[in-house]
C-alpha cells in the first residue's frame, strides 16, 4: 500500500490514516489548487502599466497648464498621486487589451 509523503502522517500506511486527515488534504489541496488558478488567471490579464501611467501623466499634464489656483493644483497632483498608486497596487485589467 502507498505511505503518506507528507503531513502529520509522513511515512504511515495510507489505509492508517483518518477519514478526517485525508478529508481535509482533499480540501486544503482544492483550496491551493483555486489560488494557483486564480493567480494565473490574474498574471494573464496584466497589462503594462507604463500605458496607464503615461494616460495620467498626460491627463496631469493637459490640466496642469490650465489656469488653477494654488489649492486646485494640490488636489490635481494629490488625485495623480493616488491614480498611480492604484494603478501599481492593481496591476490588472479584464480585458486583455487595454480599451485604446
Amino acid at each position: 500500500m502507498p505511505r503518506m509523503e507528507f503531513g502529520k502522517y509522513k511515512g504511515d500506511d495510507i489505509t492508517e490514516v483518518p477519514d478526517s486527515y485525508l478529508q481535509w488534504v482533499i480540501r486544503d489541496g482544492e483550496e491551493k489548487l483555486r489560488m494557483a488558478k486564480e493567480e494565473l488567471e490574474r498574471r494573464a490579464h496584466k497589462i503594462d502599466s507604463s500605458w496607464v501611467k503615461r494616460i495620467v501623466d498626460c491627463g496631469y499634464a493637459q490640466l496642469s497648464v490650465q489656469t488653477m489656483d494654488s489649492e486646485d493644483l494640490k488636489k490635481l497632483n494629490a488625485a495623480k498621486t493616488i491614480l498611480l498608486r492604484a494603478i501599481t497596487d492593481a496591476g490588472t485589467v479584464h480585458d486583455q487589451q487595454p480599451p485604446f
